[in-house]
């Protein structure tokens, strides 16, 4: 008699279990911040619950229409921004993604979210290896584990292609590079892995690689750098840097060796740094032209399609890969 009501009550756990784990898996997620949004847009969009900043318009245009209507749900981010609580509660919003990273104090957003009803999961957001596992955790967690596999292969590939193209490339070869950030390019940092995965330097002079963060360089640094190339990451700044005369001092200016970074719909050397994988192939191609394998317009349509969602044409890549 004990060991069938032990049965039944197991049967009944299993069943309670069961149906709570199938509300939770249909509920909406919200990415508490920006690189956290565009990680569950990316992965699976239809389960995204809304939005947590407001697009720009150049960077409308690079979501999909199908998501563009989506709520306005805030979230936090670097221009002071924070959660919309009652939109999230008009919402029904029940649970929400955050990337673990330096940028983030995720164990303060973690019981204010908890004080909504609102359940948090987590996952590392460093580097590139670790958005390559969270590729493949979130394609489960958000109910798409052949799509998370899908996205994780290709950017395994996209770094064994970068490696292959840059072997054999001697240390005297390699070029040194200054990343010119901020709205007067003016602001660099240390923290670049793609600079060393696509075989050039970072011209700037760092007290520690595991630096992070940005840190503000004066012009005249700039100049004894004397850097081989300038890689531009703020596409305002890009449109106007040759309104400056001061960069045409540099070496980099009078080779034409001065690059605006992609952007759309945010920078391919920025957060989600699961953009870094096009980025990676597109900073080969530029800098070492006679290794290059790869056919940057054909496989940036392909990536934007894959990770992004959509279909762009010849003249749109065109448009991004020159700006």
């Amino acid at each position: 008699m004990m060991r069938k009501l032990s049965a039944v009550c197991l049967l009944l756990l299993i069943s309670v279990f069961s149906v709570f784990a199938d509300e939770t898996s249909g509920d909406k997620v919200w990415g508490a911040t920006v690189p956290s949004v565009f990680m569950i847009y990316i992965v699976n969009p239809d389960i995204l619950a809304g939005w947590s900043y407001k697009f720009y318009p150049y960077e409308e245009k690079f979501i999909s229409e199908k998501y563009k209507s989506l709520p306005f749900l805030g979230g936090w981010h670097n221009e002071g921004g924070i959660p919309d609580r009652e939109m999230l509660m008009r919402e029904k919003v029940k649970r929400a993604f955050i990337i673990s990273s330096s940028s983030h104090n995720v164990n303060q957003m973690i019981p204010e979210l908890r004080k909504m009803g609102i359940e948090t999961f987590t996952m590392k957001g460093s580097d590139m290896n670790d958005y390559i596992v969270m590729l493949r955790e979130l394609g489960r967690e958000l109910s798409v584990p052949e799509r998370g596999e899908e996205l994780a292969a290709y950017s395994e590939k996209a770094v064994e292609k970068t490696k292959e193209m840059t072997k054999g490339l001697k240390d005297s070869e390699k070029l040194r590079v200054y990343v010119a950030g901020g709205k007067n390019g003016l602001r660099s940092g240390c923290n670049y892995e793609e600079l060393a995965l696509s075989g050039v330097i970072n011209a700037l002079e760092c007290l520690s690689p595991d630096m992070r963060g940005a840190q503000q360089v004066s012009f005249e640094q700039i100049v004894a750098m004397n850097p081989d190339v300038v890689l531009i990451t703020d596409p305002f700044f890009g449109y106007g840097y040759k309104k400056d005369s001061r960069w045409k001092r540099l070496r980099a200016y009078k080779t034409n060796r001065i690059f605006v970074v992609p952007y759309g719909p945010f920078g391919w050397m920025e957060k989600p740094a699961v953009m870094k994988f096009m980025a990676v192939q597109w900073l080969t191609c530029n800098m070492y032209p006679e290794k290059c394998t790869v056919d940057i317009k054909s496989e940036t349509k392909n990536f934007m399609k894959l990770f992004l969602h959509l279909d762009l044409t010849d003249a749109q890549v065109e448009e991004m890969l020159r700006q």
